[in-house]
């Protein structure tokens, strides 16, 4: 991940992904939250229109909505957030708004 040269594959994948990480988030995060980071690093990268579909991105905002809300990772994630470029922010904007 991310997949970059099969768009069909990567919209599946993602879409796989968003899924486990909405009902098994402790499997993609870790126990205690862990590779949080490496997730949401990747998810600046391929949260974008020609890599996932709308659906796809708001069950990634929904997962971005639940762990910014947990006060245990709080801190690290702000950290993190604070290393995205403008354009991936606005990438997780847009997820975050799709998903109310």
């Amino acid at each position: 991940m991310p997949i970059k040269n099969d768009l069909t594959e990567a919209k599946e994948a993602n879409d796989f992904l968003a899924d486990v990480v909405l009902d098994k988030p402790e499997m993609v995060c870790g126990s205690s939250g862990e590779h949080t980071k490496n997730l949401i690093l990747l998810l600046g990268e391929t949260l974008k229109d020609s890599s996932m579909k709308k659906e796809t991105q708001a069950k990634f905002g929904k997962f971005l909505n639940n762990i910014s809300s947990n006060q245990s990772l709080s801190d690290s994630l702000a950290e993190t957030f604070n290393q995205l470029t403008d354009l991936q922010k606005k990438r997780f904007d847009k997820a975050t708004k799709l998903a109310n």
